[in-house]
Parts: structure tokens; sequence; C-alpha cells
């Protein structure tokens, strides 16, 4: 199964829409390159909500009729979607048809599934046992600071602790 990470607050309306060429005294659109073509997979539109409006309005065309100008995904393609919560700050607001479009999902970070992803990606077990013994602190979101316990961070921290370095600024 095919799998296509497409972050959407990283590119411009034209990047999904594709580029208009002239043929024959009309404009064609150029779909990306990056989109999928045939076969089977799931077409993940991520950071949805970071997006700009206008690249949130170009996605919801192609979430809500599987195209975008003359691009078509393709029948065996799942479209998929994430963001962060509005509770994030690093967000615009969704249109609410487009939000209507989605079932809304929110995970929260779980200490046994990330000790397992830890273990085998060779985080420093000296991270690994302090957070077996202060698992809270995995993910505490503080908006107000650049910093802050999260799996991401945690293992940013592990490359810091293997260098000799302080992991303060990491989390």
């Amino acid at each position: 199964m095919g799998f296509i990470d497409v972050r959407l607050s990283q590119l411009a309306p034209t990047d999904l829409r594709g580029l208009p060429v002239a043929e024959e005294g009309m404009s064609r659109w150029y779909p990306p390159e990056f989109l999928p073509r045939e076969g089977e997979g799931i077409l993940f539109l991520d950071e949805i909500n970071m997006a700009p409006p206008a690249m949130q309005g170009v996605s919801q065309q192609l979430i809500l009729d599987r195209r975008v100008g003359s691009y078509l995904v393709p029948e065996d393609w799942l479209i998929w979607s994430a963001g962060n919560r509005k509770e994030d700050r690093a967000v615009y607001d969704m249109p609410s048809p487009l939000a209507n479009r989605f079932i809304h999902l929110e995970v929260d970070p779980d200490f046994e599934s990330f000790k397992a992803y830890a273990l085998s990606h060779g985080i420093h077990e000296q991270l690994i046992a302090f957070l077996s013994y202060r698992p809270a602190l995995l993910h505490q979101l503080d908006p107000h600071q650049s910093a802050w316990p999260s799996p991401r961070s945690w293992m940013m921290s592990s490359d810091l602790h293997r260098s000799g370095l302080d992991i303060a600024p990491s989390v």
C-alpha cells in the first residue's frame, strides 16, 4: 500500500492545484508529481489547519470531490488528514464545511507505546527510566514556552544527552 505525506502548511495553493499551461488557446492545469496516479494507498494531508485559508480551500476540493483541477484521486486511495488542536495555538480556523467532512479524533500520547518505540529506536536508557518513573512528563504542552516535554522533544533530548549536553532547551 502506498503512502504519500503532504505537509499542507509548506505548500502554496498552486503547489497542490498544479501549474496552468496554455494548450490550444485554453489553460490546462498540470498536477504536481507527488499526487498518486495509480495503485492504492493513503494520501495523508498533514498540518491541514496550519495551512493558510487559501491552501485549505484547495485541499477542501481535493478532500470533498477527490479532485483538484483536472487531477482525479485514484479510486483505491484514501485521503486522511491531521492537524493540531485550537488549544495548541498553532492553527488557522478550519472552514466549517471542511471541518464537517471529517471524523475528529483526539490522540493522546501513551507512555507504553512511546517506550516500545523508544526502545526500538535507541533512545537513551536514562531518559526511558526517568519517564518510567514520571510518565506524566511524556507530554505537557505549554503554549507560552518555546520548548516543552513531548515525544518529539524527548527524542531530541536523547541526542543531546548522548552528547553530554543539557536537555533543558528541548524539554
